[in-house]
Protein backbone atom coordinates (compact mmCIF):
# COMPACT_ATOMS: atom_id res chain seq x y z
CA UNK A 1 0.00 0.00 0.00
CA UNK A 2 1.34 3.40 -1.00
CA UNK A 3 2.01 6.15 1.56
CA UNK A 4 -0.46 8.42 -0.27
CA UNK A 5 -3.16 5.78 0.30
CA UNK A 6 -2.38 5.89 4.01
CA UNK A 7 -2.12 9.69 4.38
CA UNK A 8 -4.64 11.12 1.91
CA UNK A 9 -7.91 9.59 3.23
CA UNK A 10 -7.52 11.06 6.78
CA UNK A 11 -6.42 14.45 5.38
CA UNK A 12 -9.23 14.56 2.81
CA UNK A 13 -11.73 13.27 5.41
CA UNK A 14 -10.61 15.92 7.90
CA UNK A 15 -10.92 18.67 5.29
CA UNK A 16 -14.37 17.48 4.16
CA UNK A 17 -15.55 17.23 7.80
CA UNK A 18 -14.29 20.74 8.58
CA UNK A 19 -15.75 22.17 5.32
CA UNK A 20 -19.13 20.52 5.88
CA UNK A 21 -19.47 22.00 9.36
CA UNK A 22 -18.16 25.39 8.19
CA UNK A 23 -20.81 25.48 5.42
CA UNK A 24 -23.52 24.29 7.83
CA UNK A 25 -22.69 27.17 10.21
CA UNK A 26 -22.56 29.62 7.31
CA UNK A 27 -25.97 28.43 6.12
CA UNK A 28 -27.48 29.34 9.46
CA UNK A 29 -27.17 32.97 8.29
CA UNK A 30 -26.62 32.96 4.52
CA UNK A 31 -27.98 33.67 2.04
CA UNK A 32 -29.99 36.48 3.63
CA UNK A 33 -32.58 36.50 0.84
CA UNK A 34 -34.07 33.45 -0.90
CA UNK A 35 -31.79 32.23 -3.70
CA UNK A 36 -33.39 30.14 -6.44
CA UNK A 37 -31.26 27.58 -8.26
CA UNK A 38 -33.46 25.61 -10.64
CA UNK A 39 -36.38 24.25 -8.67
CA UNK A 40 -34.53 24.58 -5.33
CA UNK A 41 -34.67 27.65 -3.09
CA UNK A 42 -31.93 28.32 -0.55
CA UNK A 43 -32.05 30.75 2.37
CA UNK A 44 -30.25 30.84 5.71
CA UNK A 45 -32.21 29.33 8.60
CA UNK A 46 -32.12 32.51 10.71
CA UNK A 47 -33.11 34.92 7.90
CA UNK A 48 -35.89 32.54 6.83
CA UNK A 49 -37.25 32.29 10.37
CA UNK A 50 -36.36 35.84 11.53
CA UNK A 51 -39.99 36.65 12.39
CA UNK A 52 -40.52 33.40 14.31
CA UNK A 53 -37.24 33.84 16.20
CA UNK A 54 -38.19 37.42 17.16
CA UNK A 55 -41.61 36.26 18.40
CA UNK A 56 -40.09 33.37 20.37
CA UNK A 57 -37.48 35.68 21.97
CA UNK A 58 -40.20 38.14 22.93
CA UNK A 59 -42.25 35.37 24.55
CA UNK A 60 -39.16 34.02 26.32
CA UNK A 61 -38.29 37.44 27.78
CA UNK A 62 -41.87 38.11 28.90
CA UNK A 63 -42.49 34.63 30.34
CA UNK A 64 -39.08 33.79 31.80
CA UNK A 65 -37.03 36.97 32.32
CA UNK A 66 -39.19 40.06 32.93
CA UNK A 67 -42.95 39.69 32.93
CA UNK A 68 -45.34 42.60 32.65
CA UNK A 69 -46.47 41.87 36.23
CA UNK A 70 -42.88 42.07 37.55
CA UNK A 71 -42.29 45.36 35.73
CA UNK A 72 -45.47 46.84 37.21
CA UNK A 73 -44.55 45.60 40.70
CA UNK A 74 -41.09 47.13 40.33
CA UNK A 75 -42.43 50.51 39.20
CA UNK A 76 -45.24 50.59 41.76
CA UNK A 77 -43.24 49.42 44.80
CA UNK A 78 -43.46 51.45 48.00
CA UNK A 79 -39.82 52.44 47.58
CA UNK A 80 -40.52 53.87 44.12
CA UNK A 81 -43.70 55.61 45.30
CA UNK A 82 -41.57 57.34 47.95
CA UNK A 83 -38.98 58.23 45.31
CA UNK A 84 -41.67 59.67 42.98
CA UNK A 85 -43.08 61.73 45.87
CA UNK A 86 -39.63 63.11 46.75
CA UNK A 87 -38.89 64.04 43.12
CA UNK A 88 -42.27 65.76 42.74
CA UNK A 89 -41.83 67.65 46.02
CA UNK A 90 -38.35 68.79 44.94
CA UNK A 91 -39.74 70.06 41.61
CA UNK A 92 -42.60 71.85 43.41
CA UNK A 93 -40.14 73.43 45.86
CA UNK A 94 -37.99 74.74 43.00
CA UNK A 95 -41.04 76.14 41.24
CA UNK A 96 -42.42 77.77 44.41
CA UNK A 97 -39.12 79.53 45.08
CA UNK A 98 -39.60 81.51 41.85
CA UNK A 99 -43.20 82.54 42.65
CA UNK A 100 -44.49 85.60 44.46
CA UNK A 101 -41.50 87.88 43.78
CA UNK A 102 -43.52 90.98 44.75
CA UNK A 103 -44.21 89.79 48.30
CA UNK A 104 -41.86 90.77 51.11
CA UNK A 105 -39.34 87.99 51.83
CA UNK A 106 -40.71 86.95 55.26
CA UNK A 107 -44.28 86.74 53.84
CA UNK A 108 -43.07 84.92 50.74
CA UNK A 109 -41.32 82.30 52.93
CA UNK A 110 -44.51 81.78 54.98
CA UNK A 111 -46.56 81.23 51.79
CA UNK A 112 -43.97 78.86 50.33
CA UNK A 113 -43.70 76.90 53.62
CA UNK A 114 -47.50 76.64 53.89
CA UNK A 115 -47.83 75.41 50.30
CA UNK A 116 -44.96 72.94 50.75
CA UNK A 117 -46.59 71.49 53.89
CA UNK A 118 -49.85 71.17 52.01
CA UNK A 119 -48.11 69.36 49.12
CA UNK A 120 -46.19 67.14 51.53
CA UNK A 121 -49.45 66.03 53.18
CA UNK A 122 -51.38 65.56 49.92
CA UNK A 123 -48.60 64.06 47.84
CA UNK A 124 -48.82 60.40 49.03
CA UNK A 125 -52.49 60.12 47.99
CA UNK A 126 -51.81 61.93 44.68
CA UNK A 127 -48.87 59.61 43.95
CA UNK A 128 -51.03 56.58 44.78
CA UNK A 129 -53.68 57.75 42.31
CA UNK A 130 -51.03 58.37 39.63
CA UNK A 131 -49.47 54.95 40.27
CA UNK A 132 -52.87 53.21 40.04
CA UNK A 133 -53.53 54.98 36.76
CA UNK A 134 -50.02 54.13 35.56
CA UNK A 135 -50.53 50.48 36.52
CA UNK A 136 -53.70 50.30 34.42
CA UNK A 137 -51.96 51.99 31.48
CA UNK A 138 -48.99 49.61 31.75
CA UNK A 139 -51.29 46.57 31.80
CA UNK A 140 -53.15 47.78 28.72
CA UNK A 141 -50.36 49.33 26.67
CA UNK A 142 -46.96 47.88 27.61
CA UNK A 143 -46.41 44.38 26.22
CA UNK A 144 -42.79 43.45 26.91
CA UNK A 145 -42.81 40.47 24.56
CA UNK A 146 -44.11 42.61 21.71
CA UNK A 147 -41.46 45.30 22.37
CA UNK A 148 -38.65 42.69 22.28
CA UNK A 149 -40.12 41.11 19.13
CA UNK A 150 -40.25 44.47 17.34
CA UNK A 151 -36.68 45.33 18.40
CA UNK A 152 -35.33 42.00 17.10
CA UNK A 153 -37.21 42.47 13.82
CA UNK A 154 -35.61 45.91 13.44
CA UNK A 155 -32.13 44.35 13.45
CA UNK A 156 -30.88 43.92 9.93
CA UNK A 157 -29.72 40.38 9.27
CA UNK A 158 -26.03 41.32 9.08
CA UNK A 159 -26.21 42.91 12.54
CA UNK A 160 -28.05 39.89 13.91
CA UNK A 161 -25.39 37.59 12.41
CA UNK A 162 -22.58 39.66 13.98
CA UNK A 163 -24.27 39.59 17.40
CA UNK A 164 -24.89 35.85 17.35
CA UNK A 165 -21.49 34.87 15.92
CA UNK A 166 -19.66 37.09 18.41
CA UNK A 167 -21.61 35.48 21.27
CA UNK A 168 -20.92 31.94 20.04
CA UNK A 169 -17.53 32.42 18.36
CA UNK A 170 -15.69 29.82 20.47
CA UNK A 171 -18.46 27.23 20.22
CA UNK A 172 -18.77 27.67 16.45
CA UNK A 173 -14.99 27.22 16.08
CA UNK A 174 -15.20 24.02 18.14
CA UNK A 175 -17.94 22.72 15.84
CA UNK A 176 -15.76 23.36 12.77
CA UNK A 177 -12.72 21.70 14.37
CA UNK A 178 -14.86 18.80 15.62
CA UNK A 179 -16.05 18.22 12.03
CA UNK A 180 -12.42 18.08 10.90
CA UNK A 181 -11.48 15.65 13.69
CA UNK A 182 -14.43 13.34 12.93
CA UNK A 183 -13.57 13.45 9.21
CA UNK A 184 -9.92 12.64 10.02
CA UNK A 185 -10.96 9.67 12.21
CA UNK A 186 -13.29 8.39 9.47
CA UNK A 187 -10.34 8.65 7.04
CA UNK A 188 -8.19 6.55 9.41
CA UNK A 189 -10.98 3.98 9.73
CA UNK A 190 -11.22 3.88 5.93
CA UNK A 191 -7.46 3.22 5.66
CA UNK A 192 -7.70 0.46 8.28
CA UNK A 193 -10.61 -1.17 6.45
CA UNK A 194 -8.64 -1.04 3.20
CA UNK A 195 -5.67 -2.76 4.90
CA UNK A 196 -7.88 -5.49 6.41
CA UNK A 197 -9.76 -6.09 3.19
CA UNK A 198 -6.56 -6.55 1.11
Amino acid sequence: MKISELILPPIIGGFIGWLTNYLAILMLFRPYRPLKIGFLTFQGVIPKRHREIAKALGELVEEQLLSQRELIELLTSEENKQLFAEKILLAVKEKLSTLFPVLPEYLRQIVIRTLLNYFKNELPSVVNKIILSLETDLQNKVKIGKIVEEKVLQFDLKTLEKILTSLMKTELSYIEVFGGVIGFIIGIIQVMLNIFLK
